[in-house]
């Protein structure tokens, strides 16, 4: 479903001059990363495991190169098992490792609504 969704929503961001990425698995992702400095990274908590995508957001967040990445994680996790595991503070994000989460599925125009706001989070200094 991710996989899909992004892929739907390159063809919008490459007019807005925006490349992407969209790796299908955690490992990958992570082998691309020790190369590249993305300015946002989309992750599903379920990838090829139930916590690959978690994994993958702290490995990120512990990398001095990365650590400043905003990180949207995308999850069906609830609709799958029943249970809300969505976060309702800074503090559960921040456990997490994350900037954003969202549940699926998500519509495309929300997806890049949260994508523009995580990119303009990330432009402004830290304390001017």
């Amino acid at each position: 479903m991710t996989w899909t969704l992004l892929k739907s929503a390159g063809s919008t961001w490459r007019r807005k001059d925006t490349r992407y990425y969209p790796p299908p698995a955690a490992k990958r992702a992570g082998r691309w990363l020790e190369k590249e400095k993305p300015d946002l990274i989309i992750l599903d908590l379920m990838m090829e495991k139930l916590d690959a995508g978690m994994a993958l957001s702290q490995k990120i967040k512990a990398d001095p190169r990365l650590s400043s990445t905003p990180i949207l994680m995308l999850t069906s996790i609830s609709r799958d098992t029943g249970m809300d595991f969505t976060p309702r503070t800074a503090e559960e994000l921040e456990k997490l490792k994350v900037d954003d989460f969202h549940t699926k599925p998500i519509k495309g125009k929300t997806l890049l609504e949260k994508v523009e706001k995580l990119l303009e989070r990330a432009e402004k200094p830290a304390n001017p």
